[in-house]
């Protein structure tokens, strides 16, 4: 909700209210419970991803440090797939919102049943076998990395697929069970990872071969869900929607955060002196399991306390572990592990971020969540290839002129970009716009009180409607295009009930209907 499409906040207050209805009953509901078919599938689609595209995962070959003979070409070339196809996937759901049938048909490469089936497939023998190719790996030659590249294309195909589809389940669930799910995935990914790492070769191919079909069998039984998620109102076929802003600044913040992490990342990798030890790769990953439960824990309880969900919580804490973890790559050399940490940390914590903006942005402006989800990581991947390439260029010009100590200009430039990101492209009063409050009053209550409020206050039949979407935290933009009728007419209507009920912004419009409880 922006602040052109509703009254200027009045004194004290400054930010909007968002109220977000959890839904109840049968087929399209929005459940309140934590399903745990959402945990675990999420929890090892995450593990699955991280584990083939971070350095410290079974891709590591022997052959230099960093595994770049095996993992730089997989890398590049999953993420560069998974790009094109999610970035595709935005672009079509953009040009056609709502251009889905209820059974899930026409959604794209990535719709449940035997597409994802064969994306799935794809996905988990390419990942066990480039596991196998960076264990067998003995010289650096042309063929191995073609064949690791070839391993990272089927590896992109997955990667696209199943965010696609979690996106589109995550867009189903009403907002305490998506963050609750999205919250305790994005931390449990972190001992399924340590424990592969620490399982040897056998543990790793296993991991890489069976989480995405854990992940497939949980997608399966959440199908009716997703595809529900999927069934947005039709509009106008071949209609083109001007981007939102909202989606821009969250891509937007994304990308700076992703390429400065994997630029800092790489040049450590390549340009550091004192690389952390593989032996310690399985306490790395508990150790960043432990820290990102501990903010979770503690953001949480904050929520608890002040009785709304602050997605800003996450946002300020993501970006202090960055730029700790980004100054401290150079300052700290002879204890690099707590700069590891750090910045895994950080970058667990920007992903329950903008999961949890991705979903705002679906459920607050109705945009179709192929393309909400599909455009910020899509945008994601893209910034990882940026910053690799940068990097890898760097590496190549400084192996032609000599060594000159760059680490500290780069923890600088990385910290700058850093802090531009956060408070300019998406600041924390732009954050909070997409920062919803919880009412415990589910769809059909709300719906009651709605036409209750407007038979006591003599509203319209058209007013009513208006009242409906604002109680829901529709903005004027959208309330236009669903009634078919000009942004003056719906003002016109606000400004009317507005007057009729005694309220003069959307924070009293809400606090009329119900105060919010807490997260519990």
């Amino acid at each position: 909700m922006t602040h052109q499409d509703s009254p200027s906040p009045s004194a004290g207050q400054t930010t909007p209210t968002i109220l977000v209805a959890e839904e109840s009953g049968h087929g399209t509901s929005r459940r309140a419970g934590v399903p745990w078919a959402v945990l675990v599938g999420f929890s090892c689609f995450a593990s699955w991803t991280n584990m083939l595209l971070c350095f410290e995962g079974p891709l590591r070959d022997q052959i230099v440090y960093g595994g770049g003979v095996v993992h730089d070409p997989f890398f590049f070339a999953s993420l560069l797939v998974a790009t094109v196809l999610l970035l595709g996937a935005a672009r079509r759901a953009r040009r056609r919102p709502g251009a889905a049938s209820p059974g899930g048909k026409k959604r794209g490469f990535a719709a449940s049943g035997a597409p994802l089936a064969l994306c799935v497939a794809l996905g988990a023998v390419a990942a066990a076998a480039g596991v196998l190719l960076a264990a067998l790996a003995d010289q650096d030659t042309a063929a191995l990395r073609l064949t690791a590249s070839a391993l990272g294309v089927a590896a992109g195909i997955g990667f696209a697929a199943f965010t696609l589809c979690w996106g589109r389940v995550i867009a189903s669930l009403a907002l305490r069970p998506a963050l609750l799910s999205m919250g305790i995935a994005l931390c449990v990914q972190w001992p399924l990872l340590s424990a592969a790492i620490a399982g040897g070769l056998p543990a790793k191919v296993a991991a890489a071969a069976v989480l995405p079909l854990v992940s497939w069998g949980c997608l399966a039984k959440l199908a009716p869900r997703a595809s529900d998620a999927a069934a947005q109102p039709a509009k106008a076929k071949g209609q083109v929607l001007p981007l939102d802003g909202s989606l821009c600044r969250i891509a937007g913040s994304l990308f700076c955060f992703s390429a400065v992490i994997q630029f800092v990342w790489t040049c450590h990798i390549g340009f550091g002196e004192s690389p952390l030890d593989e032996g310690f790769f399985w306490m790395l990953f508990l150790a960043v399991f432990a820290v990102v439960l501990a903010v979770a824990a503690v953001s949480l309880a904050l929520m608890q306390r002040r009785k709304s969900y602050r997605t800003e919580f996450f946002y300020r804490a993501s970006f202090l572990f960055a730029v700790v973890a980004c100054a401290g790559l150079d300052v700290l050399p002879a204890a690099p592990l707590l700069p590891y940490v750090g910045i895994y940390a950080a970058y667990a914590l920007i992903m329950l971020t903008m999961w949890t903006l991705a979903w705002s942005v679906v459920f607050l402006k109705g945009i179709d969540p192929d393309r909400a989800f599909g455009g910020v990581f899509g945008v994601q991947f893209a910034a990882f290839i940026a910053g690799f390439s940068a990097a890898k260029v760097l590496e190549w010009a400084m192996s032609a002129v000599g060594g000159i100590p760059l680490l500290p200009w780069i923890s600088v430039a990385s910290v700058a970009i850093l802090a531009c990101a956060f408070c300019f492209i998406l600041p924390e009063r732009d954050l909070l716009e997409l920062s919803p409050r919880l009412t415990r009053l589910n769809r059909a209550g709300l719906d009651e009180r709605c036409e209750a409020l407007a038979a006591q206050h003599g509203l319209t039949a058209r007013e009513t409607e208006v009242f409906s979407y604002l109680a829901r935290g529709r903005d004027v933009g959208f309330i236009e295009q669903e009634l078919f009728i000009s942004r003056n007419t719906v003002n016109t209507h606000r400004k009317n009930l507005y007057r009729k009920l005694g309220i003069h912004t959307q924070q009293e419009l809400l606090s009329l209907i119900e105060e919010p409880e807490g997260i519990d």
